[in-house]
């Protein structure tokens, strides 16, 4: 949970956040029946990847001494 110590960055990430998981919960009203049928299961996933991408943002722009591009994709395995 950002602090107001965490400055302006961090707030604005947390609403964007709030509005990606209030979009996340409509979409799983439009796109689960009833019967619990998902019918468009890429759409829930994207949204509740892109609500921890957001997460992911926030934690970094509120660290100390926050990772570059290169060391997070070199952590994840991947070629910068």
């Amino acid at each position: 949970m950002p602090e107001a110590s965490h400055g302006r960055d961090a707030a604005l990430l947390n609403l964007l956040r709030t509005k990606v998981r209030e979009t996340e919960t409509l979409a799983a009203q439009v796109f689960i029946t009833r019967s619990f049928e998902v019918l468009r299961p890429d759409i829930l996933q994207a949204l509740n990847r892109l609500s921890s991408t957001v997460y992911v943002m926030m934690i970094l722009s509120v660290a100390k001494h926050p990772l570059t591009v290169a060391q997070i994709q070199q952590r994840l395995g991947e070629k910068p």
